[in-house]
């Protein structure tokens, strides 16, 4: 299993742009092979947003990111303020 992890930053007054945003996301990765579950996270400054998505496979993880920001570029380029940082890692569950 693997997960992604996306952090993107958008000024606190677009948060219900970036909430409808995150429901594009997840309509969009429900879709997708290998998808298990996401949770989207907030920041207690409202200034920092992100996505924890949990996929079956690298290489799954790895393709979900392509196919969503080729359908969510237009929309996500309009609210960040900053180019969101992406990271895939190994999940250890540990027992």
């Amino acid at each position: 299993m693997y997960a992604r992890i996306l952090v993107l930053k958008a000024e606190p007054s677009r948060r219900a742009e970036v909430e409808a945003l995150a429901d594009q996301a997840f309509a969009i990765m429900k879709t997708l092979p290998g998808f298990i579950s996401v949770h989207f996270v907030i920041s207690a400054e409202e200034d920092k947003y992100g996505s924890f998505s949990l996929w079956e496979s690298e290489e799954a993880a790895l393709a979900a990111g392509d196919s969503i920001q080729s359908q969510l570029a237009g929309t996500m380029h309009d609210l960040v303020s900053a180019q969101p940082t992406v990271e895939v890692f190994e999940v250890y569950k540990p027992g």
